[in-house]
């Protein structure tokens, strides 16, 4: 997309999160501009968030052409669909595991859909777990196996297994942070702020403190971004979560400060005002330094949900045999290829992510 349809596609998002009216240059988009939002939506997983936005357009303004419009309004039917899905099987999962004493928590996804004006308008993809609590990992894993559940382990240490036909993970940690020193300091966090409790679908389903879900999701950008790619759908949950409020400034920026990702938070800060258009007063705390966050933005573009988009990251078939060896690889390589941007917002984390990287070559196969 050029640069003035860029904006517009934000614009657009921007009003489908918090319904704001849409500028004047959105209202005038010939069929082939509607057509490149259309692709950038899905490249991003928020093509019903813009269709939000579309449903506030005024009677006389230029909308997308009968067959697009058909198209795209059977997406965001799907993308509904799959949300009530996703709220059945959480609550299903949750109250299977609590009937037996486990105490899971629930990281972003189904928790993070509600922040939204349509919560089943938040693409979902899986269902990821946490367990806090000495023991109940191994504990899951023993009752999914009681259960005939297949289940394997992720190279990154995680279970998955399939759910009522939904995919679930399982992790041993809460953030995407790989700095030792920094994780210890963390794990005492997780006792300091705690953690709440919300419904989804009638069940009740623990979640992190509103500071707790801030480092969560911030962490979660920050490592897809210093590495393989990281798409809008994120950035607009931890939007949507400032939006909501509820978290003491005073604590998250002690937090931030912690994890030494001031400087990573206020890149974030600056994309979501600059943006996404948060207000200035939505954000948890103010950061000494709003840095130009186009680097970010040129991240975003450039490979979209996850990097998938990424035309230097796509599966090469004529190596399918090394598919795991080339995955980490390749990793590693987009760690290297971003080591300017990530070293310059959190040296920690990203030395310590390049050693993990690095160490991992050598642990292929072993579980």
């Amino acid at each position: 997309m050029t640069e003035s349809l860029t904006e517009v596609f934000l614009a657009l998002v921007q009003s489908g999160l918090f319904g704001q009216e849409v500028p004047e240059k959105v209202l005038h988009l010939t069929a082939g501009e509607w057509q490149a939002i259309h692709e950038e939506s899905v490249r991003q997983t928020v093509t019903a968030i813009v269709y939000s936005a579309m449903e506030m357009l005024p009677d006389d303004a230029s909308l997308p052409d009968d067959g697009l419009l058909l198209r795209w309004t059977a997406e965001v039917d799907r993308i509904e669909r799959q949300g009530s899905v996703m709220d059945r099987a959480v609550a299903g999962l949750m109250g299977f595991f609590k009937g037996h004493g486990l105490h899971p928590v629930l990281m972003k996804g189904q928790a993070a859909a509600l922040l939204y004006p349509v919560p089943h308008r938040r693409e979902c993809g899986d269902i990821d777990l946490y367990f806090n609590v000495p023991g109940e990992w191994d504990r899951a894993r023993t009752l999914l196996a009681d259960r005939e559940i297949r289940w394997n382990v992720k190279p990154d240490g995680s279970l998955c297994y399939q759910w009522d036909g939904v995919e679930v993970e399982h992790h041993r940690k809460l953030f995407d942070l790989c700095s030792p020193f920094t994780k210890r300091r963390m794990k005492e966090a997780e006792k300091e702020y705690g953690f709440r409790a919300v419904e989804i679908c009638g069940a009740s389903v623990t979640v992190p403190s509103p500071e707790l879900d801030l480092l969560l999701m911030s962490s979660h950008i920050m490592k897809h971004a210093f590495g393989n790619g990281v798409g809008l759908r994120q950035i607009c949950d931890i939007a949507l979560l400032c939006h909501a409020g509820g978290a003491d400034s005073v604590r998250v920026r002690d937090l931030f400060a912690s994890a030494g990702l001031l400087r990573w938070n206020g890149m974030l800060f600056s994309f979501l005002s600059g943006h996404l258009g948060l207000d200035m007063d939505s954000l948890p705390y103010l950061p000494g330094r709003m840095p130009d966050s186009s680097a970010l933005l040129d991240l975003v573009l450039e490979g979209g949900n996850f990097g998938h988009y990424s035309s230097k990251g796509g599966n090469n078939g004529s190596f399918k045999f090394f598919c795991v060896l080339l995955k980490k690889l390749r990793t590693l390589g987009r760690h290297l290829k971003r080591m300017n941007f990530s070293f310059s917002l959190a040296p920690s984390e990203a030395f310590w992510t390049v050693i993990s990287l690095s160490a991992g070559q050598f642990r292929i196969g072993r579980r």
